[in-house]
């Protein structure tokens, strides 16, 4: 069986290549200040992310080593140098150092994490406390924008509950989103393998409408989802559709996917606004990865069944309509683009049969 034949008949098995992220990231760890209060001994840290990278460790892939991947820096850095030096200790065998806690600041696990008071403290000792804290699911919700190290627009970090009924409203959404991860864990499996094996985090929004949903990521914050919480079905599409563009950002990390001389806008499937070629193919390469989650979910006995139909039918005249544009325009890719362009649009046969 071909590739492309591979990637019609199963899309969930195509995961483009990460070694250009990883070795973009070896450069950017040699380039790594962290902040001076933090007293931290940088290279027994420099060396386990390189030698991590080098292996391509997936526990690289995550918001906490945002220090290396954003630009943001300010107030939030020692917050966010912190927590990467305690994701590394807690993934490294032997690390060892101090870390200076010039205030008390958060180290983030999985399961929540832990406050650590202002100080002198063992790294390793930090780190030992977290990392045998396991979680039975694997994308971890972070309320509070912890893996991050500052709040994200429309989070409950930006808001907090205000009260008890906002708490009942976040614990709810919380168990809609547990209730989501059992029915993919159980009727999805590919899908949700595919998923995992990029998307870590997932920091909920607060729901602005009853009826309006957002959904982001960001090329800065990799294994890391934005996502509203109103259903379980709407879960399972957003989750798709940002872990999409995760996938995506990594094969952009090789190269430009689009001419970047090419500067004209056109109309886009998920968007009111004109978009430029790239947010098309953005948008083509999510909708065809959602077309197929709910193909799969109308091929197994999820409920319900219904709605799967409604939404698969849809999201394929969304689909179609991306689809259009891109081939009508695809001189404007570069050769890894039109490549990435028909890989794509074998992931898209997937929901047509």
């Amino acid at each position: 069986m071909s590739p492309r034949a591979a990637v019609s008949a199963n899309p969930w098995a195509w995961r483009p290549s990460r070694t250009p992220w990883f070795q973009r990231l070896t450069e950017a760890v040699t380039r790594w200040e962290p902040a001076r209060e933090l007293g931290l001994e940088i290279s027994p840290l420099v060396e386990s992310i390189a030698k991590a990278a080098e292996h391509e460790e997936p526990w690289l892939l995550h918001p906490s080593v945002n220090p290396l991947t954003s630009d943001e820096q300010g107030e939030h850095r020692v917050q966010r140098d912190f927590q990467l030096a305690v994701w590394v200790a807690a993934h490294s065998k032997h690390l060892t150092g101090t870390v200076t806690v010039p205030e008390p600041l958060w180290a983030w696990w999985p399961d929540g994490g832990s406050a650590v008071p202002s100080g002198v403290h063992d790294l390793e000792a930090i780190a030992s406390a977290v990392r045998h804290r396991q979680l039975p699911w694997p994308i971890a919700v972070d309320v509070w924008c912890r893996t991050v190290g500052y709040p994200g627009e429309q989070s409950w970090a930006e808001r907090p509950p205000m009260g008890p009924e906002d708490e009942a409203v976040l614990q709810k959404e919380i168990r809609r989103f547990l209730r989501a991860m059992t029915a993919a864990d159980r009727g999805l499996v590919e899908s949700f393998a595919w998923t995992t094996s990029i998307t870590q985090v997932l920091v909920p929004l607060r729901r602005v409408s009853t009826t309006h949903t957002q959904s982001a990521s960001s090329r800065q914050l990799p294994g890391l989802v934005y996502i509203t919480l109103k259903d379980e079905v709407q879960i399972l599409e957003a989750l798709i559709h940002e872990t999409a563009h995760q996938h995506l950002f990594m094969v952009e990390v090789a190269g430009p996917l689009v001419d970047p001389s090419h500067t004209e806008a056109y109309s886009s499937p998920l968007r009111e606004d004109e978009r430029p070629l790239l947010g098309v193919l953005l948008a083509y390469h999510a909708l065809a990865y959602m077309c197929a989650l709910y193909k799969d979910a109308v091929r197994s006995d999820l409920a319900p069944q219904t709605r799967f139909n409604r939404e698969l039918h849809a999201t394929r005249a969304k689909l179609l309509d991306a689809e259009a544009t891109l081939v009508s325009n695809q001189q404007f890719l570069t050769e890894r683009g039109r490549e990435f362009l028909a890989s794509t649009s074998e992931v898209a046969e997937y929901s047509g049969g």
